[in-house]
């Protein structure tokens, strides 16, 4: 297997470092599969192995590798579990 070594800051680091096992799955996600012109993989495969804030993020990779249109991109709406956890988050931030 090949290895592919990149420099990210520390605090970065530090927000990655629970998703460590997940790498592999995540670059291919992110990078290979579009750069190969290969669908998407099946959305939330991964998903459920996240933390609820986790999810929402996986929601959005998820939907920005699918390569959406610009009017996809307008009417893009996060799924009401990811809204409801971003509410409480926003309301525990006051």
């Amino acid at each position: 297997m090949a290895q592919i070594t990149i420099d990210i800051p520390d605090d970065l680091a530090q927000q990655l470092a629970p998703f460590k096992s997940q790498f592999s799955d995540l670059f291919t996600r992110l990078v290979a599969a579009p750069l190969l012109g290969q669908p998407s993989p099946v959305p939330n495969t991964t998903a459920s192995n996240f933390t609820n804030t986790s999810s929402t993020y996986q929601e959005i990779i998820d939907f920005l590798v699918s390569r959406p249109t610009s009017e996809q991109i307008i009417n893009f709406k996060v799924s009401e579990t990811s809204q409801s956890r971003l509410q409480t988050l926003l309301q525990k931030k006051s």
